[in-house]
């Protein structure tokens, strides 16, 4: 196999132009824009995916409702009924 030397030298000056590319990226320095443009972007995404797949938007939306709706449910239930009251006293544990 007889590769071209200066074919193998342009594709490593374009593989070092490309780390020293990414050496130089900074999330902080680059402007990709605010918090508006990126919760619609997230926003558009997740339309996009439960668009995809419904059963998601099941899972992710419909059972949590479910199961706060049933936790609200169950903190409404008295377990205990109003007695008279009563004194703890000692002399109701037997001693050993």
């Amino acid at each position: 196999m007889d590769e071209d030397p200066t074919k193998i030298d342009q594709i490593d000056t374009l593989m070092s132009e490309m780390n020293e590319q990414l050496d130089n990226y900074s999330v902080a320095a680059s402007n990709d824009g605010g918090c508006c443009q990126s919760t619609v972007a997230v926003t558009k995404k997740r339309c996009i995916m439960y668009g995809r797949s419904p059963v998601q938007l099941i899972f992710e939306i419909a059972v949590p409702v479910l199961l706060v709706t049933i936790g609200f449910a169950l903190t409404s239930i008295q377990f205990f009924f109003n007695s008279e009251p009563r004194w703890l006293q000692t002399k109701l544990y037997p001693l050993r």
